[in-house]
């Protein structure tokens, strides 16, 4: 399970939009940075709101999920058991594996050996 820690930090990081809005890249996006459409989507096709306590739920069902599959990695895996205990250092590697993707995350293929 991904940490409250991670948690809050990513709610923060994020920040939350009860609105659509057009992220960094372009993607319509909303809640605590929830991709909805493709690039350059027109936000006139979005035209719904989320609450707060829907968005916490969603980011925490999203979290578990990524923490399963962080797991299911031999090389993530290992990577997380050898910084057990150190919440900063599994931050790093939690946040960047919800900003970029597990497949994103796995090409700093020369940070994860150092570790």
């Amino acid at each position: 399970m991904i940490s409250s820690y991670t948690l809050n930090v990513i709610r923060r990081d994020e920040g939350f939009s009860e609105t659509p809005y057009l992220d960094s890249l372009g993607y319509p996006t909303i809640g605590y940075g929830f991709k909805i459409g493709p690039k350059n989507a027109p936000l006139s096709n979005y035209t719904f709101t989320i609450p707060p306590s829907v968005a916490l739920a969603w980011l925490k069902s999203y979290l578990d999920q990524l923490n399963t599959k962080i797991l299911e990695n031999e090389t993530l895996s290992n990577t997380m058991l050898l910084l057990s205990g150190d919440k900063v250092r599994c931050l790093v590697i939690e946040s960047m594996a919800y900003q970029m993707g597990l497949q994103g995350l796995l090409k700093f293929k020369k940070m994860l050996s150092a570790i």
